[in-house]
């Protein structure tokens, strides 16, 4: 009798997914069995029932316990099961979140629906089914309550754009570009009082324009904030020129994020030359710290003419930015960090490391998963050009 490769790989795939399946089985009937036990003394066991969910290998079929619990608000019993709670799955569907990240993954891919569903043929699920997952999680605005200001109390608003490549769902990837508003009030302990975030999504190359970035914020502040108006606003941000702009348009101060002044005056001090100028580099620290741009710029001038490397210019063009340094209302800037924290690391870092996708849907930006977990650190809205 001759070997026959690929029947034999075919009854060994399926023997593999059997046993998938099994010890899937074999897990949830344990947990439901050690619940049993362990279990608060006020659910009493009610029946055992048989249950069917759908996992990306295929339907596992097990068995496990309903459970009751007299409510004293309700007056009245309540049935429930304590291992899909454990679980975390939802009495009244059967897909598991395997099949659900599975399919959101593949999304980010730029696979079709069919091309998802050739990698979990043991679901046995539909085209259907798969647009069903993905409508699930589209992006609505949120109504968020007011926060109420006092007359002139300072409201800090840090600004800055990210830009990251999308696949669309023509076959093509296009570069766009998030600029992040963030709002807060105060500082305290590292933690920022009164956040709230919006950002607009377009294209990039795009233009914005300072008088629309400026409208913007106005618009947002005056939902995220009652008596907006009367605040005094503080612009935080990097040494881009639009930044500064939008600070002029809207009658406010400028604060130069410290991270970009460290980081210049590091590399033009320090890089190359290790062991050395440590002194010289403290003094311009300690000036920038204190807000004293022209005692910086003279001593730049003067002991640091031969550093070649530093850009003089730079500092030059900023001096309300680094006057600001050293105000007793500065609270510190945080748009770089913002950038990374909020939409690179939780929208992407975060994505890729769970399988959850970056994708335009329908020609616009939808950004999936992003709001159900930042809400749990900030308020959040979006806007799509």
């Amino acid at each position: 009798m001759s070997f026959n490769y690929l029947w034999t790989l075919k009854e060994a795939t399926k023997r593999m997914y059997q046993s998938f399946k099994e010890d899937i089985k074999n897990q949830w009937e344990k947990t439901d069995w050690r619940i049993l036990k362990e279990r608060d003394r006020k659910y009493i066991p009610v029946k055992i029932k048989t249950r069917t969910r759908n996992t990306i290998n295929g339907l596992v079929t097990y068995k496990c316990r309903d459970y009751k619990y007299y409510d004293e608000q309700l007056k009245k019993w309540v049935p429930v099961c304590l291992l899909d709670e454990k679980l975390q799955l939802p009495k009244y569907k059967r897909t598991c979140q395997d099949i659900k990240n599975n399919v959101i993954e593949h999304f980010a891919d730029g696979k079709k629906y069919v091309d998802i569903l050739h990698t979990m043929k043991q679901t046995k699920f539909s085209t259907t089914s798969v647009g069903r997952i993905f409508q699930e999680y589209q992006v609505s605005k949120l109504d968020v309550p007011k926060i109420k200001l006092e007359p002139n109390q300072f409201i800090y608003i840090s600004i800055d754009d990210g830009h990251r490549k999308f696949w669309k769902f023509k076959r093509n990837s296009g570069k766009y570009s998030m600029r992040l508003v963030l709002f807060c009030t105060d500082n305290v302990n590292h933690k920022l009082v009164n956040k709230r975030v919006d950002v607009i999504i377009r294209p990039t190359k795009t233009k914005i324009g300072v008088q629309k970035t400026a409208e913007f914020i106005l618009e947002q502040g005056n939902r995220f904030f009652e008596n907006f108006d009367q605040a005094k606003i503080i612009i935080c941000g990097d040494s881009a020129e639009w930044i500064k702009d939008v600070a002029d348009y809207l009658g406010a101060q400028f604060v130069l994020d410290k991270f970009h002044l460290v980081k210049k005056l590091y590399v033009g001090i320090i890089a190359g030359n290790k062991g050395k100028y440590f002194e010289e580099y403290n003094t311009c620290r300690n000036f920038i710290e204190n807000g004293q741009y022209d005692e910086l710029i003279k001593y730049m001038n003067e002991i640091l003419k031969n550093h070649k490397k530093l850009k003089k210019q730079y500092f030059k063009n900023n001096k309300q930015g680094i006057e600001n340094q050293g105000a007793k209302w500065n609270i510190g800037t945080f748009a770089e960090s913002n950038i990374w924290y909020i939409l690179k690391e939780m929208l992407f870092n975060f994505v890729e490391k769970y399988g959850w996708p970056k994708i335009i849907h329908q020609f616009t930006l939808k950004i999936l998963f992003l709001i159900k977990n930042l809400l749990k650190v900030t308020l959040f809205s979006v806007k799509i050009l």
